[in-house]
């Protein structure tokens, strides 16, 4: 009996095979090596994938699909692809262009898929070797949702318990690694593991027909001290002078989503149980800044905050940002970070005197997930923008002008939208803009024009005689 349902299985993952070889090519994936690390408040999904064109159908196939549960493929801020160069062993030869989202209908419900132009076509009985990486930010949430102070903040983490992929794969591992925990406390899922210190090891699956990846839900429950930390948006602003300045604004508005503690806060607590009593509370943020930065602020909306450290390094200067109060799950907080950077140091000038600016795209604090991301330039007035801000990841763009004080032709401004983002998506935004230096003196000339204008008005209304015209006699009133 047990023979003839192993036979029974083998004929479904065949049948499912070539159906799915009709509609996606005939590319086989012959193992999958999954890493999954559990990072605070995201997932890192690392894959190595060995695939073959199995030569079923004679074309040459163009598009891999990439996919995942609809939820979690909505939620990744970072989907990459890359070839490896056979000769250099695990280093990306290219990276694959993303097509768009594919619109199959054999697709089943609840999943999403994305296509990806190789490189070069795949040949007819030819193998590759793919590196992909994901990172989401919707697979850990708080559990239990409150919890006392001095109790160890827990979280759910929720991860299909295989490669989900639209081909058939021949063998498939997966190992977690909990860089916050130890101990496993719950765990629900069908695979078999084993546990080397902060390694979860899945047994080894073979032969899973297209999207069997989704017939099983691990679902983990482990410590987690750092909290689950997310910028809700974040305001950047920046200014660039005429005179050769650059003023970098960012408000932060950050929210703790970890278990909320029961009852009041206790200070003493926190300065008795140490590190316990503020399990799962951010009390200092890392941020990361230019090495050239200088006239940093560090601020909200009473004033100064003077809790903070900056230790500079030759290109960066890092800097820890301590906030008024330790912010506990459930907790907000907003602050202003400010600092200034001479124009060299992040605009490159070319001829005909257009000018590039470019810096980065992510905040300065390093340890966060950010839902939305506003970033404003506000370039000289009187500049002309040379095309749109370039910007290699998803956005949104406008262009606008601004006056301010003694402002005559304006100021080009460009604002720019991105949600869903992570310091390792970290990019350069890139605007070029024409500029004459003539005028740089635009606002001195018209403020001392001003100021002589009205000296010589003064100076006028005063030389005025109100009294009576020479050989007129004054008029003498009872």
């Amino acid at each position: 009996m047990g023979s003839f349902r192993s036979l029974h299985n083998a004929l479904i993952v065949c049948l499912f095979s070539s159906l799915y070889s009709l509609v996606y090519g005939s590319i086989v994936i012959d193992r999958v090596d999954r890493e999954v690390g559990v990072l605070p408040s995201k997932l890192l999904q690392r894959a190595a994938l060995t695939i073959r064109h199995d030569g079923r159908r004679g074309d040459d196939i163009d598009v891999f699909k990439f996919c995942g549960r609809k939820e979690d493929m909505e939620a990744s801020a970072v989907i990459q692809i890359g070839e490896v160069d056979k000769d250099k062993g695990e280093e990306v030869k290219e990276d694959l262009v993303y097509r768009g989202i594919s619109e199959d209908t054999s697709i089943p419900e609840g999943i999403m898929c994305y296509e990806y132009d190789f490189p070069s076509p795949l040949k007819k009985k030819e193998t590759r070797t793919l590196l992909t990486m994901q990172i989401s930010t919707n697979h850990l949430v708080a559990s239990p949702k409150e919890r006392k102070q001095s109790e160890s903040p827990k979280v759910e983490v929720t991860v299909p318990g295989a490669f989900i992929a639209g081909y058939p794969i021949g063998e498939e591992e997966t190992t977690i690694i909990l860089t916050t925990a130890r101990d496993i406390e719950s765990y629900t899922g069908k695979r078999e593991y084993t546990q080397e210190k902060q390694k979860v090891l899945f047994d080894p699956v073979k032969r899973l027909a297209p999207f069997d990846g989704t017939k099983d839900i691990v679902r983990m429950r482990i410590s987690m001290r750092q909290g689950l930390l997310r910028a809700k948006t974040v305001e950047k602003d920046v200014y660039v002078s005429p005179w050769g300045g650059v003023r970098v604004k960012e408000v932060f508005d950050i929210k703790n989503d970890a278990s909320l503690i029961r009852g009041e806060f206790s200070r003493l607590d926190l300065m008795l149980l140490g590190d316990s009593g503020a399990a799962g509370a951010a009390l200092s943020f890392s941020a990361k800044i230019p090495g050239s930065a200088y006239d940093i602020r560090f601020r909200d909306e009473i004033g100064n905050i003077s809790t903070s450290e900056i230790t500079s390094a030759k290109e960066w200067k890092k800097l820890l940002l301590q906030p008024r109060y330790p912010v506990f799950g459930g907790w907000s907080t907003s602050f202003i970070l400010e600092y200034s950077l001479d124009i060299p140091s992040v605009t490159m000038s070319k001829k005909g005197g257009s000018h590039t600016l470019a810096f980065t795209s992510v905040p300065s604090i390093v340890d966060l997930v950010y839902d939305e991301i506003h970033t404003t330039i506000h370039l000289p007035e009187g500049s002309h923008l040379v095309g749109d801000a370039f910007l290699s990841q998803e956005h949104t763009q406008s262009v606008s002008k601004e006056y301010t004080y003694f402002d005559v032709l304006g100021r080009p401004v460009i604002s720019i939208g991105q949600k869903n983002v992570v310091p390792e998506m970290m990019t350069l935004i890139e605007v070029t803009y024409s500029f004459s230096d003539i005028l740089s003196y635009e606002k001195p000339v018209l403020m001392g024009g001003s100021v002589v204008a009205l000296a010589i008005l003064v100076k006028a209304i005063l030389s005025i005689d109100l009294g009576p015209a020479q050989g007129q006699k004054a008029i003498k009133v009872d």
